[in-house]
């Protein structure tokens, strides 16, 4: 097991009233990295666990995605364009990072955007097994973004 992650729920406390705007995948030797942007300083928070499906918060509606286990990740922010317009995230069941963008990857398989609902983004986040994982926020003066980061290690437990 890596040193310091694991299977259970991480939370990381927070919430913003800035806009979620931006998802980007990376790879890394020891894991492959989700991030969440969020623009302005206000950290958002996040809860992120393995569930069975990820279901829509208010509607239930189940958002499966490719792998062999699902990450649910709440992103406590608001969507740029709500109420008025499209979120940059698109509309809920859309596919952010298609399984084609993450062929070959160690962990990711594929990433789905479930919906917005009472102040929180769900996404649902395709790994290719049960993994550890770990969450946190980080803060971008220069760019002016505060990120949700999720890794996800290619190492089972």
């Amino acid at each position: 097991m890596v040193d310091g992650w694991n299977e259970r729920p991480d939370e990381v406390s927070g919430s913003s009233g800035d806009e979620l705007f931006r998802t980007r995948v990376g790879q890394h030797p020891c894991f492959d990295r989700v991030v969440f942007d969020v623009r302005g300083m206000d950290e958002p928070g996040g809860l992120v666990r393995y569930e069975p499906v990820v279901r829509a918060d208010g509607s239930g509606k189940e958002y499966p995605v490719e792998g062999g286990a699902t990450l649910r990740v709440i992103v406590r922010s608001s969507i740029a364009g709500f109420p008025d317009g499209p979120a940059p995230l698109g509309s809920a069941g859309d596919v952010l990072h298609p399984t084609g963008e993450l062929a070959g990857w160690e962990a990711l398989r594929e990433i789905r955007y479930a919906g917005f609902f009472e102040g929180q983004a769900t996404i649902a986040v395709g790994v290719d097994e049960k993994a550890p994982f770990r969450a946190f926020t980080v803060r971008s003066e220069e760019e002016g973004v505060s990120k949700l980061v999720v890794d996800v290690a290619h190492e089972p437990s």
